[in-house]
Parts: structure tokens; C-alpha cells; sequence
């Protein structure tokens, strides 16, 4: 799990997993010489995929307008797991951009 300073809100969670994971889409993008072994042909498919699913998600729990918060601000327990998860998702995304 991420370190963090205090609770942030699923929906700005979210919105920072979308944006750090659409830097990663274009950057997969951008033609570059090819090096033996290269797999970001690969990569490219699976993280614009991946954020068309981050999309999907979005849009059906509706977090991006902050309902996802409110719907789970009496259920404390799950809002930590589900900004657990975007944490952890985030920190993936960036790793995969510092390789990049």
C-alpha cells in the first residue's frame, strides 16, 4: 500500500489513476527505433484496454462526480479498500512509466 498523508477521495483517486494511465497510453504510442525484445507493441494494446476498463468502471459506479464517496461514506471500511486499490493501481501505473 501507498504511503499517505490522509484520506483523499475516491473520485480524485480515480481521476489521478485515469490521467497517469493515459500519459502511459501515449507514451506506449510514440513511434520509437525498434530494439530486440522490444514489448511495448504489447504493452500499448493492453494498457489502452486497460483504460477503456478504468473508463467502464468509472462511468458504472459513477465516481468521477464523487457518488462512489457518497454512497460509501457510512461503510468506512470499504472506501479504505477501494482508495487502497487506486492507490496501488497508480503506484503500478507510475512504475511502468519510470520504465518507459
Amino acid at each position: 500500500m501507498a504511503f499517505s498523508l490522509g484520506p483523499r477521495s475516491i473520485a480524485s483517486l480515480s481521476s489521478q489513476c485515469h490521467a497517469s494511465l493515459e500519459t502511459l497510453c501515449e507514451k506506449l504510442l510514440e513511434p520509437e527505433p525498434e530494439t530486440p525484445g522490444d514489448s511495448s507493441e504489447d504493452a500499448a494494446p493492453q494498457a489502452l484496454s486497460a483504460l477503456g476498463r478504468l473508463n467502464l468502471w468509472q462511468d458504472e459506479v459513477e465516481c468521477r462526480d464523487g457518488s462512489l464517496d457518497h454512497a460509501l461514506r457510512k461503510a468506512s471500511h470499504l472506501s479504505e479498500r477501494v482508495s487502497e486499490l487506486l492507490e496501488d493501481l497508480n503506484t503500478s501505473i507510475g512504475y511502468g512509466l519510470l520504465h518507459l
